[in-house]
């Protein structure tokens, strides 16, 4: 948020601490294979989305301020946004299916299974249509995505509002 709120201001004496905590953020979450810490913590998908979303946001802000690229930046282990994204798209294909929370070493998501909540149960497959917004996002800078999302999403019109904005925005 506070990204977007400085770079939307035109305010870029943040850009040196924005800048430090992406990448730090960056180098501490995505792991070289493609999954995030919370993929490998929790076993679901809906956390690798729920980790690279707001990073592609603050990413798509700072290229469009600055022309940096983060999408495809390489952390300290060799680890990119866009291997997140890749590592996703045969799941979100149908290519493969992915039982969410199977193994979650968390005692939250454990919980909200014993309550009954809708979509923590463990072995839940992962259901594409939750990774739209993410593709959606990685489409800014990658329109091969579009055929990952009109396949998931069933509809070779299938259009949303990021991607709206993706294709009026200047890169």
């Amino acid at each position: 948020m506070f990204t977007l709120i400085a770079y939307t201001l035109h305010d870029s004496s943040y850009q040196s601490a924005i800048t430090r905590a992406l990448e730090q953020q960056l180098n501490i979450n995505l792991n070289p294979d493609g999954t995030t810490h919370d993929l490998m913590e929790r076993n679901a998908f809906h956390y690798q989305t729920y980790d690279i979303e707001p990073l592609l946001s603050a990413c798509i802000a700072i290229y469009r301020a600055t022309g940096k690229n983060y999408f495809t930046w390489q952390t300290v282990n060799q680890s990119t946004l866009k291997k997140c994204v890749d590592y996703i798209t045969p799941y979100m294909t149908g290519e493969k299916t992915h039982p969410e929370f199977v193994n979650s070493k968390v005692p939250f998501d454990k919980k909200r299974a014993e309550n009954g909540e809708k979509g923590y149960a463990p072995g839940t497959l992962f259901e594409p249509k939750n990774g739209l917004y993410v593709f959606s996002l990685a489409t800014f800078f990658d329109d091969d995505y579009l055929k990952v999302i009109h396949e998931a999403a069933k509809d070779e019109n299938y259009f949303n509002w990021r991607l709206a904005l993706n294709k009026y925005t200047t890169k």
